[in-house]
């Protein structure tokens, strides 16, 4: 029989927020909340096998049912981990619950199909973050996440303090900004959705700290300008790893002041300032400057970057004025270690003003030959004015090609390694061979443009006689008199009547032909009845002050 009608039923209703709330309903009987969109049936008494005298809500499209599925248990299949206090009480948890341990951008409307996404992710920070109503509790400390895709910004993203923004990966999570802007600004905590504060408002407690952003690339390719792609301002205790930065510099180019900076780090004073903070496993690449500092930053570690095809690396006060707030030394105490700079135009790290900075284990190849090779050297690789600056261990492309290559001897002069005012250690020999030599002829080369003094440890070993000699050259030159001093200190094992064979001498060359002498030959004299090459002979410039 077909259905021609049907009757309109009436339910119980009323509004669950207004008066009483909602009512016990009869046994079976249904009740509509009308201002929370909710629905209940009445559970019946217990003499009829109810459970509990009660409402039962019926889930309805209104409902979040991530927060009524409360079976949610970590590593329940297994039952290895107990999470609760015996393995029949596991802790439970619902699955919106468990959703919120973390949140992807995703969450705010950005896709990661390279459509603009700047006002979005700006969104994203602020209601995690700043939110006035979780700023500060542990409930804002969550992790943003940005999947694997292409995101497009056009204006600055302001990172306030804790701040967790977390990548795929470098070049899996690409960013590309298309303004000629910074791209990320470290703000202090005052910031509210949609104002950043002004560092001018910055304290040491509520300054920008323990923020951590990592695995993306950042793309400034056809921009134009020198700004900063990240400006750390005033920003303590936080981690930047795994980023790259890219833009369209090439190393030929001597106008590397027109392209941008990768971190710049500023400092509202002395005291507020950047300091103690991590930058690790940084590719930079094709822009002007790596890391660039006028202020007292300090504390922070710079370690196992790739920095290539750049105008200059690391350059610390080369426009601080002394006296200024926050510029009272320049930077100090910061850690350059572990890392390759490569293709650089000039300086792989100038640091006009700044004490006690160092660089550590780094390897320079290709720096400061205005893209040329090491026969058009130009600069130094490292600059330091000031006192107490070091570099120890690192090693230096040009060395190996200026000190022994035949290519450059007598046509180059050997433009320093290390110039300014320090102490350096080279972290690799100086490898030859040699032969009997009646007279002293030139062995290898080392820079000669300061007045300074080398220690260089040597190793000698003959493959023809009984002869083994191990010393310590050490040597004093004065550019200005052209005066230079060598002694020769060294322990031998063999036939004694070849130990006083092998002798060292030294002078002061213009290698370059522009009558300044810039270069320290280094010659041998070798009395052994040995063929050319039946000798090896090694050194290591282990110290140098110039």
């Amino acid at each position: 029989m077909a259905v021609v009608q049907i009757s309109r039923i009436q339910i119980r209703r009323g509004q669950k927020n207004t008066g009483t709330g909602l009512p016990q309903l009869a046994s079976g009987e249904l009740g509509w909340a009308i201002d929370s969109q909710e629905l209940y049936i009445g559970n019946g008494a217990v003499s009829e096998g109810a459970p509990a005298v009660g409402n039962t809500k019926i889930l309805t499209e209104h409902d979040n049912l991530f927060q009524f599925a409360d079976t949610y248990v970590y590593d329940a299949d297994n039952g290895v981990v107990i999470t609760g206090e015996t393995t029949t009480a596991p802790i439970k948890r619902t699955l919106q619950a468990r959703l919120d341990d973390s949140v992807s951008v995703r969450a705010f409307n950005i896709a990661g199909d390279g459509t603009d996404c700047t006002v979005e992710l700006q969104r994203a920070i602020d209601q995690l973050f700043i939110n006035t109503a979780t700023k500060g509790s542990p409930g804002s400390r969550v992790v943003l996440e940005m999947p694997a895709g292409e995101y497009t910004l056009s204006d600055t993203i302001y990172i306030p303090p804790f701040v967790t923004l977390q990548g795929a990966g470098i070049d899996k999570t690409v960013i590309t900004q298309t303004a000629n802007v910074t791209t990320f600004e470290t703000v202090n905590e005052s910031s509210t959705p949609g104002t950043p504060a002004n560092d001018s408002t910055s304290t040491y407690l509520n300054q920008a700290r323990n923020i951590n952003m990592s695995g993306f690339t950042v793309n400034v390719e056809n921009l134009v300008g020198n700004f900063p792609v990240f400006k750390i301002q005033s920003c303590r205790d936080s981690v930047f790893s795994s980023i790259k930065i890219t833009g369209s510099y090439t190393n030929a180019d001597p106008d590397y002041t027109d392209f941008a900076t990768g971190f710049q780090l500023n400092a509202l004073s002395t005291l507020v300032t950047t300091q103690d903070n991590i930058f690790d496993d940084l590719q930079i690449k094709n822009i002007g400057y790596a890391v660039e500092s006028d202020y007292d930053v300090k504390n922070n570690v710079i370690s196992n970057f790739v920095f290539d095809t750049l105008g200059r690396g690391v350059i610390f006060g080369e426009n601080t004025v002394i006296g200024l707030d926050g510029q009272v030394t320049g930077p100090l105490h910061n850690v350059i270690k572990s890392g390759v700079m490569s293709n650089l135009y000039e300086y792989a790290i100038w640091i006009e003003n700044g004490v006690y900075n160092r660089s550590e284990g780094n390897k320079y190849i290709a720096v400061g030959n205005w893209g040329g090779t090491s026969s058009n050297a130009k600069v130094s690789v490292l600059y330091f004015n000031d006192d107490d600056n070091l570099s120890d261990n690192d090693y230096f492309e040009r060395l190996n090609d200026l000190s022994i290559d035949q290519t450059y001897i007598g046509s180059s002069a050997f433009v320093p390694l290390v110039q300014g005012k320090t102490f350096f250690d080279y972290d690799h020999k100086i490898a030859t061979t040699i032969g009997y030599q009646a007279t002293n002829a030139l062995l290898f080369r080392l820079p000669g443009l300061q007045t300074g003094s080398y220690t260089i440890d040597y190793w000698y070993n003959s493959n023809q006689f009984n002869a083994l000699r191990s010393g310590e050259l050490r040597m004093t030159f004065d550019v200005a008199t052209n005066n230079i001093q060598l002694s020769d200190d060294f322990e031998y094992v063999g036939d004694p009547a070849l130990s006083n064979n092998l002798s060292f001498g030294a002078y002061l060359s213009d290698e370059s032909g522009d009558s300044v002498k810039d270069t320290v030959i280094i010659t041998v004299q070798n009395n052994t009845l040995e063929t050319t090459t039946a000798a090896d002979i090694q050194f290591r410039v282990s110290a140098t002050k110039s």
